[in-house]
């Protein structure tokens, strides 16, 4: 399966070098971590990214010396998705530059595994 690869909200603090990557009208249902990516989920469909350490590794995923706090700081467009297979997410990373240049990457993750649990009274 599949997900729309659309147009996202960045956000980025230097100070905590956090980076958020966002569909601009979600609502988070809850969060996944996966190292330094955190993956944010509207119900069961992922809606935004956020990067810990930002600066490194972002610099090593888009193999960008260039990718700095400075920046980082100036990048305000981006697209996401996430694409599935049988054992992996595979997440989709799009940045404009401030000179309208496009960036991209990807980054495969383990799948989650979801178990149920159910308790009766």
């Amino acid at each position: 399966m599949i997900y729309d690869y659309y147009n996202a909200k960045v956000d980025y603090d230097p100070k905590f070098d956090l980076l958020s990557v966002r569909k601009p009208d979600a609502k988070i249902s809850y969060s996944m971590r996966f190292g330094s990516i955190i993956i944010d989920f509207q119900k069961q469909e992922p809606v935004g990214f956020e990067f810990t350490d930002a600066e490194n590794f972002l610099k090593k995923l888009f193999n960008s010396p260039k990718l700095d706090k400075n920046l980082l700081n100036q990048v305000t467009k981006a697209k996401i998705g996430l694409a599935t297979t049988q054992s992996n997410l595979i997440a989709l990373i799009a940045f404009v530059l401030p000179n309208n240049q496009e960036i991209e990457a990807k980054y495969v993750l383990p799948k989650p595994v979801s178990q149920e649990i159910k308790i009766t009274a």
